[in-house]
């Protein structure tokens, strides 16, 4: 009976350890974080020109980033990382729960910095 219960404890153990290893690797390896209640993984682009680049010697210009088919929590976060404003099109009643279906200006655009692009939420 002891060899038995020391036999589900070692088993627990065991299953614990590896639930806190997977957390780890997860965590670790794994690009998300958390904004609001919904998890979001974006990494920006590196390269001379990309989403929120300065143009040329104008820093006060950048590309427009695409956002289209992200949720609109989501794009107004990135668009607001590349210096830009998101403005939903008309009223639009919980806009969170909706989806980007067009943008202007459109993607890869060059844009004054603190302008407003507009969204088109489905």
């Amino acid at each position: 009976m002891a060899q038995r219960q020391a036999l589900r404890l070692i088993i627990f153990v065991m299953f614990l350890l590896v639930i806190a290893a997977m957390s780890a690797f997860a965590s670790d390896v794994l690009p998300i974080q958390y904004r609001g209640n919904m998890p979001f993984s974006y990494s920006a682009p590196h390269a001379a020109i990309g989403p929120g680049s300065p143009v040329g010697d104008r820093p006060s210009q950048g590309t427009v980033p695409n956002v289209l088919g992200m949720p609109y929590s989501v794009a107004k976060r990135m668009l607001e990382d590349a210096g830009f404003q998101a403005q939903p099109k008309g009223a639009v009643p919980f806009p969170d729960l909706k989806t980007v279906g067009e943008q202007s200006p459109n993607a890869y655009r060059v844009a004054s910095r603190g302008s407003a692009v507009m969204l088109t939420l489905h």
